[in-house]
């Protein structure tokens, strides 16, 4: 018997695997190596190919005792090719290195008090609105065009300033004159007062009296330079706030009078919406309260700016809600708002991004000693970013909110830490609802 073809089977074993070398084919190959030595070679190449037997096989087994080279398997041989080229790659697909689990983000089931809301519709609307008008009589020079934005200060519209300038400079000029002539009376006032003995004194009655009228005189004319300037400042018109000029109701050339409205100039950076409430829900919110907006970004938590009674005949309060600048919708737009509409109670909670949709059922997949389970629940009122949920869960448990849309129930998980977004508490009113 040929022993150097067990030999290179054998060297070959347990180079591959310790386990091999004391494998029961290890007694088959013994027996089989002599006649099939291209069991050896179809071994090999098994090895160094990582498992592909079958395109191997058709290779390195043919039918029929069909030689290749010095090298031939039988028929009888074949079978015991096929078993040890799959043994092999059996043993090392067992070798190789497990996949680590995915990483999932969780957050924790929490007890909050939830008070039910009822879904409101509003429009946005600017938090201020001003009509800029003339505080002077005069021909418009120039209007800010529709559309411009404009910071607070910034000149939106100017008035023709001839007639206000030449007012101005007769007012300066008659101060001017009112002063020299006060100094000259101060002057002959204080001649007279050095002649006491020779000068009567009804002359130097008379000569005070003077002085004092042209004193007043002179401060009459400094109030009058002032308002001739004030004027003058007032033919250019400022915005009193940032803003868009969202109407020219004047154009350059028109005369217009003193309060004529010259533009409208809008708050675009501070909206507000402004719904109707009616008054059975009056009492679940008050002024500075939180509530949610619906298309609006991060978490939609507006705050309750104003309460306003309306009339009898509405039965409904007039509400207006300061929306956050960053994420605020344009003047104009459709928005609701969910208002209290019942005393809080308490639910448990859960982020919205924990919740898992598939068709019309919601779960929740909740994280049990690195294992996922698939928890059915029902979907309650929301708050923040947090919404109350029905189910088989309870305040402690932890959920995933990232890294679980295609976590199948059973599957081994790794927990990460959990972001402060998803941990975020809910706003006033849905803790207390007020």
């Amino acid at each position: 018997m040929n022993t150097e073809p067990l030999l290179w089977v054998r060297t070959l074993c347990e180079r591959f695997s310790p386990t091999l070398a004391t494998h029961p084919w290890r007694k088959l190959l013994n027996r089989h190596c002599e006649r099939s030595e291209a069991i050896q070679r179809l071994c090999f190449v098994v090895l160094e190919s990582k498992g592909k037997v079958t395109g191997l096989l058709r290779r390195y087994a043919p039918r029929n005792d069909e030689v290749h080279g010095s090298w031939a398997v039988s028929n009888r041989s074949r079978p015991l090719a096929m078993a040890f080229a799959a043994t092999l790659s059996v043993s090392a697909a067992a070798q190789a290195p497990e996949a680590p689990p995915p990483v999932v983000i969780t957050a924790p089931v929490s007890a909050e008090l939830l008070a039910p809301t009822r879904s409101l519709q509003g429009t946005v609307v600017a938090a201020r609105e001003a009509e800029l008008a003339s505080r002077v009589e005069a021909r418009v020079a120039w209007v800010a065009a529709l559309g411009t934005q404009a910071k607070k200060g910034d000149v939106v519209a100017r008035l023709d300033d001839a007639q206000v300038r030449l007012a101005l400079a007769r007012e300066r000029a008659r101060l001017e004159r009112l002063q020299a002539e006060r100094a000259l009376a101060g002057r002959q006032l204080e001649r007279l007062q050095a002649m006491a003995d020779a000068v009567p004194a009804a002359q130097r009655d008379e000569a005070a009296a003077r002085a004092e009228v042209l004193g007043a005189q002179v401060a009459e004319a400094r109030v009058a330079l002032q308002l001739a300037q004030l004027q003058l400042d007032e033919t250019t018109i400022e915005a009193p706030f940032a803003g868009t000029v969202v109407a020219e109701l004047k154009q350059p050339g028109e005369q217009v009078a003193v309060g004529a409205p010259l533009l409208r100039l809008t708050d675009t950076e501070r909206v507000e919406l402004e719904l109707a409430v009616p008054v059975e829900f009056a009492g679940h919110a008050k002024v500075g309260a939180s509530v949610v907006v619906d298309g609006l970004a991060d978490s939609g938590v507006a705050t309750i700016r104003a309460i306003v009674p309306g009339t009898a005949q509405t039965r409904q309060l007039r509400v207006r809600i300061a929306l956050p600048g960053l994420s605020a919708a344009p003047v104009g737009a459709a928005l609701a708002a969910h208002w209290p509409s019942a005393a809080a109670a308490t639910a448990l909670t859960v982020p919205m991004d924990a919740l898992m949709r598939r068709g019309d059922s919601v779960h929740l997949l909740r994280v049990d000693g690195g294992v996922v389970r698939q928890v059915p629940v029902e979907v309650g009122n929301r708050a923040g970013n947090r919404v109350a949920v029905v189910g088989q869960i309870g305040p402690g448990d932890d959920v995933v909110v990232r890294g679980g849309e295609r976590l199948a129930d059973g599957a081994k998980v790794s927990v990460g830490t959990a972001p402060a977004a998803a941990l975020a508490v809910l706003p006033k009113t849905a803790r207390n609802g007020t």
